[in-house]
């Protein structure tokens, strides 16, 4: 990651915050304690509690397997952009013509 300042890295904690809670929010692991979805993702409490509350981000190689996890997009976990589900970009034609 480049230099940012103090303001952007606060908003990068922000955003990625809120998705990771979205995400958290559609998923199994939405009435489960914060200790099982951080068994599964290989990290402690306090780490994915760091990460829910916006003071702190993890590892890069860490967001494929949280996606994976949480069963939504890759992309739209890391920034923001795109589709949050894997599979709301899937069109399903229901026309009989």
């Amino acid at each position: 990651m480049s230099q940012i300042n103090a303001y952007q890295r606060s908003e990068l904690l922000k955003d990625f915050s809120l998705r990771l809670q979205q995400a958290v929010e559609r998923s199994i692991y939405k009435d489960l304690e914060q200790g099982k979805l951080s068994e599964r993702i290989d990290v402690s409490r306090q780490a994915l509690r760091k990460w829910l509350q916006g003071k702190a981000l993890p590892s890069q190689a860490r967001l494929p397997l949280i996606a994976d996890i949480l069963n939504i997009n890759l992309i739209w976990l890391a920034t923001g952009e795109g589709l949050m589900s894997k599979h709301e970009d899937i069109i399903i034609n229901t026309d009989n013509a």
